[in-house]
Formats: structure tokens, C-alpha cells, sequence
């Protein structure tokens, strides 16, 4: 990411006392989004509704197009936080499937996703990528299935075919259409898949594995957002643009926010002149 070190995010004044109420940032599935072509593949139906994401921007600038489109006729507000402004766990090796500690976030632990159905894909953080805009129609269009032919080996003495399936994720969440690159977009994401701890025990063959990656096809999720805590480095670290057709009311309400709710976050008022 070279020498990033912010990133911008425009909203409404009600998302920004909701942000700073919680000490959180949402993450809405890739079926939430505005390009609803980004949660569909070619050969797996639409898989990217297991693709959590939050959308921001690296420009300094202040984007009139961005203020239109995600703040309510350009009263809100655009957030400036540090990059990877999220609060992380260790987690320890648990002896049977953990099998080395790792850094995730304490929303996104197995305890409390397994409640939700659901367990968190590697790298078991959320991780910042940079949107690439494209007219390539194989990665709009992305084919993710491939599949090895049946093989026969010998298990416990017993003779056992398996047919690989591998289902790739990687750019799931990465490519939009040259038509969106106005948003010079950066977006933190992160995958679960639809299989708890509990599932994982119950696979005993190779069928069961096939039968559990199915699922990837065909489940539906309880939730189609997730909730990410900031660290207090981050919130002491915000800053506040109020937008440019924000009335004497509204910047009350934003500065009243900020007083009550994270005092240390520096307000600004937007340099646009617009009627």
C-alpha cells in the first residue's frame, strides 16, 4: 500500500452517531453493496454474499460525486481514520484445529461467529485492498470452481474416491467496472464461510468435505453485516469534515456528537461552495 496512511469515508450524519456510539465501523456483505454485480460468479452462484466489506478512499480531495452518492444531499459527513484502525485478539492454538495463534478481531472470533452459523476465512483478518477498475470481462465475470478428476486411494484399508473441489475467493470483492473508478476505492474485506466448528467435526469423508463446500453455493447467512471495534489510537486520531450543504442545525448536531461522544476528533467544515 506504499506510504498510505489515511483513508476517507463519506456518510450520513445518523451512520456517524451510530460509528461514534459503538466505537464501531459495519461491514455489509458484497449483496449490499451498489454494484450488484459484485457478489455474482459465472459457475457459483453468488458467492460473494459471504464477502464482508467497508468502502473508503484515499483521496485528500473532497469528491463531489462521493458526497452525492453516500451522503444525504451532501449534509453528512467524511470520516478520516488511520489505515487498519480495528481492534485485534491472539488467539491460542486450541490443540485440535487451531493449530498455530493468530490475530483476528474480537467480533470475528469462532466462538462468536459459530453463533451466527458462520466461521471466518483465512487470512482471519480484515484485510485492505485497492479496488481495480477494469473492462475485462473474465475478472467481472469471475469463474472460481475447478475440479480435480475422481481419484482412488486407500483409507484404513478401505477404497476411497474423491473428487477435489476448490473454490477460489481471492478476488472475490477486488474488480469493478471502469464505470466506477470515480471512487478510487479502498476497501477493507473479509470472507466467512457458511460452516461452524461443530460441522468441521462431523467430516469424516471426502463426500462430507464435498457436501460442506456446497454449502458455499447454496446457504444463506443469518447476517449480512458485521460490526468492527476501533481502536482508541484510531478514534483519538479522527477527523470530522462536515459536508458542503450542511445547515446550522445539522453542524450542531455533528459538533455536539463529537463533544459527547469522542472529543479528541478534530472538526472541519468542507472548503466546497455549493448552493
Amino acid at each position: 500500500m506504499g506510504e498510505l496512511s489515511y483513508l476517507y469515508h463519506y456518510t450520513s450524519i445518523e451512520t456517524l452517531a451510530l460509528i461514534l456510539k459503538n466505537k464501531t465501523i459495519r461491514f455489509s456483505s458484497l449483496s449490499r453493496v451498489d454494484d450488484i454485480e459484485e457478489q455474482r460468479t459465472v459457475d457459483y452462484g453468488d458467492l460473494g454474499r459471504f464477502c464482508f466489506v467497508s468502502c473508503w478512499t484515499n483521496e485528500t480531495e473532497e469528491s463531489i460525486p462521493l458526497w452525492n452518492l453516500y451522503t444525504p444531499n451532501m449534509t453528512g459527513v467524511r470520516i478520516k481514520l488511520p489505515v487498519n484502525p480495528f481492534k485485534t485478539v491472539k488467539v491460542d492454538p486450541d490443540g485440535i484445529h487451531i493449530k498455530e495463534s493468530y490475530e483476528t478481531h474480537p467480533s470475528l472470533t469462532n466462538e462468536k461467529l459459530s453463533a451466527h452459523g458462520c466461521l471466518l476465512n483465512t487470512p482471519y483478518l480484515a484485510s485492505l485492498y485497492q479496488v481495480q477498475y477494469t473492462d475485462d470481462p473474465d475478472k467481472l465475470n469471475r469463474r472460481v470452481l475447478t475440479e480435480k478428476k475422481p481419484e482412488t486411494k486407500m483409507v484404513n484399508g478401505v477404497k476411497k474416491t474423491s473428487l477435489e473441489k476448490n473454490i477460489s475467493i481471492k478476488d472475490i470483492g477486488i474488480y469493478k467496472n471502469k464505470q466506477w473508478a470515480f471512487q478510487k476505492e479502498y476497501r477493507y474485506k473479509f470472507f466467512v464461510v457458511p460452516w461452524t466448528m461443530r460441522d468441521l467435526e462431523l467430516v469424516k469423508s471426502y463426500e462430507d468435505q464435498a457436501k460442506l463446500i456446497d454449502r458455499l453455493e447454496t446457504e444463506k447467512l443469518k447476517k449480512d453485516f458485521f460490526d468492527l471495534e476501533l481502536d482508541e489510537h484510531a478514534l483519538n486520531d479522527m477527523e470530522i469534515l462536515i459536508g458542503p450543504r450542511a445547515n446550522y442545525a445539522q453542524k450542531q448536531i455533528i459538533e455536539s456528537l463529537i463533544n459527547d461522544l469522542n472529543p479528541s476528533a478534530n472538526v472541519w467544515e468542507s472548503n466546497l461552495g455549493i448552493r
